[in-house]
Formats: C-alpha cells, sequence, structure tokens
C-alpha cells in the first residue's frame, strides 16, 4: 500500500485528465466511529464540500446502513446513495430507489435468525441493535473484553446454524451484521453505480473505504484509485490514509483541484 498523502498530486492528475465516479463509505470514512451508531454524523463543512464536489463530477455514498439513514445523514442533493451494504441504491440522475430483489426463502432464514441474535442480544444489556430492514446489526463495542468473546461466540454459531440456508455475517469494527445470503457484495454495487455514474467511458473510480466490506469493492475497482482508512498491508486498496481526517483533507483539495477557474 502507498501513502495517499505522498501521491496526492499523481491521483489528482488521474481525476483531472480522466475525470472520476467519487464513492465513499460513511462510517468511519465521512463519519467517525462513534459508541452510538445514532450519533455518527458528518460536519456541515463537509457537507458543503460534498455538494460544491458534486456539482463537477459524480458522487456516490456507498453504506451498510439503510439507504433512508444514509441518505438523512448525508443530506447532499445531487449525489446518488446505496444502503445495505449495495442491496438498496437511489440513482441521482433518474431520482429512483431501487432494491435487490432476494428469494423469499432466503428472507424467511434471514428473518429467522435475525430473531435468534436479537435473543442472545438482549443477555447482553450494554449491546444495541440496529435493524435496517434488509441487514440487522448489532454493536458490541461497549461490552468487556470477556463479554465480547462469549458474545462473538454466540452469534457465530448461529450464523454457522444458517449460513447453507440464506444467511452471511460481517464481524468488523465491533459490529456483528447479518444479512440474507445473495451473490451481491459493496464491490458488485461500487461497479455497478461506477458504470451507471460515468459521464464517458476514460472516467475512473475512486473509492475511499475503511472496512472489511470495502475491501470488496477495493478488489472490484482494480485499476481505479483506491484508499484505505488505516494502514493494512493485506487490504486490496492501492492507497491509505493514516485517518478518518486525510478524508476530509483530500475531499477538501479535490474540490479545489476540479473546481471551475474564474477570471
Amino acid at each position: 500500500m502507498r501513502d495517499a498523502n505522498k501521491h496526492k498530486d499523481l491521483i489528482l492528475g488521474r481525476v483531472k485528465k480522466n475525470g472520476c465516479v467519487l464513492m465513499l463509505d460513511f462510517d468511519g470514512t465521512l463519519a467517525s466511529i462513534v459508541a452510538n451508531y445514532r450519533k455518527a454524523a458528518i460536519s456541515p463543512k463537509l457537507r458543503s464540500v460534498l455538494a460544491s464536489i458534486a456539482k463537477q463530477m459524480p458522487v456516490a455514498v456507498i453504506s451498510g446502513r439503510s439507504l433512508a439513514d444514509i441518505r438523512n445523514r448525508v443530506c447532499v442533493g445531487g449525489i446518488s446513495y446505496a444502503g445495505s451494504h449495495g442491496i438498496e441504491t437511489f440513482m441521482a440522475r433518474s431520482r429512483k430507489s431501487n432494491s435487490f430483489i432476494i428469494p423469499a426463502r432466503t428472507m424467511s432464514v434471514f428473518q429467522r435468525a435475525k430473531h435468534k441474535l436479537a435473543k442472545v442480544a438482549a443477555r447482553y444489556p450494554r449491546v444495541s441493535i440496529e435493524d435496517k430492514g434488509m441487514s440487522y446489526a448489532v454493536h458490541y463495542r461497549s461490552l468487556s473484553p470477556n463479554q465480547v468473546v462469549s458474545f462473538v461466540n454466540e452469534a457465530r454459531e448461529i450464523i454457522a446454524e444458517n449460513h447453507r440456508d440464506g444467511v452471511s455475517a460481517i464481524n468488523d469494527l465491533y459490529t456483528f451484521d447479518i444479512m440474507p445470503n445473495i451473490s451481491r457484495t459493496k464491490g458488485h454495487c461500487a461497479r455497478e453505480m461506477f458504470r451507471a455514474l460515468r459521464k464517458h467511458n476514460a472516467a475512473i473510480p475512486v473509492y475511499i473505504g475503511d472496512g472489511l466490506t470495502d475491501e470488496n469493492a477495493f478488489r472490484m475497482l482494480h485499476g481505479g484509485i483506491t484508499i484505505r482508512v488505516g494502514k493494512m498491508p493485506s487490504s486490496a486498496a492501492r492507497y491509505y490514509f493514516k485517518s478518518r481526517i486525510d478524508v476530509d483533507k483530500f475531499l477538501r483539495s479535490l474540490q479545489m483541484f476540479t473546481a471551475p477557474k474564474t477570471r
């Protein structure tokens, strides 16, 4: 992995030359990771920067949160959104929302697993549940180390029981997230959105994220500009930022670099 800050001129030069579709994760990328997921937010200044960039190039926010939640939290017009790890999408050009069709049997198994996971979570008072419709997240950041081990083991047992029949899981950043087991990831969604939003064939994808689900996008967008927040040698991303604050700085640079020159 290469330090994106040390290669910023090269990255901005590629964007200027070819044009791009800018795709961003939310938690840990646009917003800081917080103990209470309900309090995650972006600053008014960053919201203004995103709105400005969206006037120059296509922008999409791709999140594990529900589509309604991520649209409300970012609240910038003119950009596209994807929620539930790419299962739900809203395209700015058509202003239409779509949801990936999930087989009824798979949904039934998912609902059963969700119910079992809720019963386990109820035994841990400091755990918080986020029912996103198409996925179900249990946040356990506030548990003690011993409780973390116990909870994760119980949650994994539930997944093992239901994985073959239609449930997949992501355990990352102290959040255990289950969803219908379908052949669709953030990577598939990012690739589809890039192809739909790009203004011409020479445009390149620029994707910034910080979690395990973003690794799918890094792999799918090989050849584009992929940046992970936080250095991880095993990551498929080409570049990395040392911290989330570097994302804000990069976006401000992108805003200024791509803004039309005034006489």
